[in-house]
């Protein structure tokens, strides 16, 4: 026998998967999107890891993006790490994780967006894509 609490949970794990928005994830799952938009005025190479996913190398040309997209976690922190290359110079850095995902979340939706730049000596990060330097925060420098 199912208890009211329990009857809840399982109506809604079930609506999770029956019901399914567009945004391809299950109902009530925010779903996020990483943008990182490169301004340097050579091409940048990323490879970006999460614990589930390793999304491999990817080179951003000069002034161009690369974005991709997730379904954050319920139970667990969604982590998303970049190691990146720019001729000798290398980084690394979170580019979702529990303090940015709360830094670009916007309180008016069920998922976000998180916009980085990568400038000649500093990376940025920002939940509204303002023109820089209007709204973004440095995160690290090369």
């Amino acid at each position: 026998m199912i208890h009211d609490g329990n009857l809840f949970f399982v109506i809604f794990i079930l609506a999770s998967y029956i019901i399914k928005p567009s945004s391809s994830c299950p109902f009530l799952i925010p779903k996020w999107t990483i943008s990182i938009n490169n301004q340097l005025d050579d091409d940048v190479v990323v490879h970006i890891v999460s614990t589930d996913h390793d999304l491999g190398n990817h080179t951003i040309t000069s002034g161009s993006d690369y974005q991709w997209t997730f379904c954050e976690k319920i139970f667990a922190t969604s982590h998303f790490h970049g190691y990146f290359w720019k001729g000798k110079k290398q980084q690394s850095l979170a580019l979702a994780d529990r303090k940015i995902m709360d830094l670009c979340r916007s309180e008016y939706s069920i998922g976000s967006v998180c916009y980085w730049v990568v400038m000649s000596d500093e990376f940025y990060v920002s939940p509204t894509n303002e023109p820089f330097p209007s709204g973004w925060e440095k995160k690290k420098s090369w």
